[in-house]
């Protein structure tokens, strides 16, 4: 009888620490889910920075800007100053998203589509260059202050999605409207020698303007 016992104690028992084991067993492979799962943000993270590539910049005059930089990562070029170098076209520029501040006066840039991707954008100077559309800065959120005075700018279409937009440059140029500058949170603007009449509406948050 108390063989009997003696064989049904350890079979519980040895059932209950197998039991154990299982569950143990099932921790560990949720823990290596969950690492799994946390993996791909590390790697999302990971891809927003990488080699700069210098074949896409084809504006010879750009691209010798960016390399005297002496930036390796994308990442690290956050204030770019091309200024005077006669640079038409701002292909490859698109990778550097963590700009915050570019200038690039007195070239002669005409398509600022390759701007389009860089959100982090605070100020943009494109003063003295043949600019006619804004257009492709509608992306921009995030950008405080823009110049682009003494452009070819017909029109100011595009700021409606520059939302935090409170510094405004763009005196003499071509517009035919300041309207679309009512509808901004825009503090200080210039807007001199252009054809177009006074805006209709000023908006509330403007405290120094010159037209």
């Amino acid at each position: 009888m108390q063989s009997s016992m003696l064989k049904v104690g350890l079979t519980s028992l040895t059932a209950l620490l197998l039991s154990a084991c299982g569950d143990g067993g099932d921790s560990s492979g949720n823990s290596a889910d969950n690492s799994q799962k946390t993996t791909p943000s590390k790697d999302v993270v990971a891809t927003s920075d990488h080699a700069v590539n210098l074949t896409i910049i084809t504006d010879p005059s750009l691209r010798s800007c960016v390399e005297q930089t002496g930036v390796q990562r994308t990442s690290q070029l956050q204030i770019l100053e091309c200024t005077d170098g006669q640079i038409s076209n701002l292909s490859g520029l698109q990778q550097f998203t963590q700009l915050a501040v570019l200038n690039l006066t007195n070239n002669a840039i005409t398509d600022l589509t390759p701007l389009s991707p860089l959100t982090s954008l605070y100020s943009l100077t494109l003063t003295r260059n043949q600019i006619a559309s804004l257009q492709p800065l509608n992306t921009l959120n995030g950008l405080r202050e823009l110049g682009v005075a003494y452009n070819q700018l017909t029109s100011l279409d595009g700021i409606e999605g520059m939302t935090a937009l409170t510094k405004l440059f763009t005196d003499n140029n071509q517009l035919q409207s300041l309207d679309p500058i009512s509808d901004t949170q825009i503090h200080h603007l210039v807007a001199h020698n252009n054809p177009a009449p006074l805006p209709s509406d000023l908006p509330s948050s403007i405290q120094t303007f010159r037209i």
